[in-house]
Order: C-alpha cells, then sequence, then structure tokens
C-alpha cells in the first residue's frame, strides 16, 4: 500500500510543477522563452533522461549478475553433495556413518535455508552439528557444541 501512496505523491509533484510552470511561463522575460533556450532545455532533459537509463539498466544488469551467480553456487553446492554422496556410498558400508552425517548436514542446511518450506523428510535432522573448533554453533534448527562427535 506504501508504493500506491507513493506514486500519488509523484504524481501531485509532477501535477503541481507542471502547473507551477503554466504559471511562471508569462512572467519570464522573452530572452527566456526564445527557441534556442527551449532547445537547449529539451537537450539537457534528454541527456539526463539517457543518463537515468543507462544507470537503471547498469544496475539490472548488476542485480541479474549476482543472482545468477548465487544460483550457480547453489547449483554447484549441490552436485557436490550429490558426487561426494555417491563416492561415499562406492566405498562401501564402512563410510555410511558419514553419509548420515553427510545427509544431517543437507537436511539442516535445507532448513535453514528456505525456512518457509517444508523440511525435508526423514529423520535427518541432526542433535549435534560437528565444528572444527569445538565451539557453539547457532542456528535455528541446532545450537550444540561439538565435542562428543570424532572427526
Amino acid at each position: 500500500m506504501t508504493e500506491f501512496w507513493d506514486a500519488g505523491l509523484v504524481l501531485v509533484i509532477l501535477l503541481g510543477s507542471s502547473a507551477l510552470g503554466l504559471y511562471v511561463r508569462p512572467l519570464l522575460s522573452e530572452r527566456h522563452r526564445s527557441r534556442e533556450v527551449i532547445e537547449f532545455v529539451q537537450l539537457v532533459v534528454a541527456m539526463v533522461m539517457t543518463f537515468a537509463a543507462l544507470v537503471l539498466g547498469l544496475l539490472t544488469s548488476s542485480v541479474k549478475s549476482s543472482f545468477d551467480k548465487v544460483g550457480n553456487d547453489l547449483r554447484t553446492v549441490a552436485v557436490e553433495l550429490i558426487q561426494l554422496d555417491r563416492s561415499l556410498r562406492e566405498w562401501g558400508t564402512e563410510t555410511r556413518p558419514a553419509r548420515e552425517l553427510l545427509r544431517s548436514y543437507t537436511a539442516a542446511a535445507i532448513a535453514t535455508t528456505w525456512t518457509r518450506e517444508a523440511k525435508p523428510p526423514g529423520d535427518y535432522y541432526p542433535t549435534e552439528v560437528p565444528t572444527k573448533s569445538g565451539w557453539y554453533l547457532e542456528s535455528s534448527v541446532v545450537c550444540v557444541k561439538f565435542s562428543k562427535l570424532v572427526m
């Protein structure tokens, strides 16, 4: 609703400026109403509009580039997790704890990244999250200290 009021305010300002211009124009001297001055003002307005369009185009391009980079990074992480899981599965049953830990990590990452979406099915959510230094890791899913798990 705020956008509606903002747009209305801009409309009122533009209409007020136009009305002010119609009122002030007869009061200007002939020198300020000459054809050359009008063409100069039109040229300046065209340059400002071109500059604004250029800035908006660059801004849009930058945002799209950033969005694409995040999407590609997410795809890369997903592919690497799948490849790691397949490699661990090929090594045999002795990698089962590592695969379960990977599955728990992935489920927790999905649950904390997309909090409004349904959590992945299954009992994959960890009660403890491994960290290298043994410090507390705070998350919306877990908040525990890693001291029991051995990497």
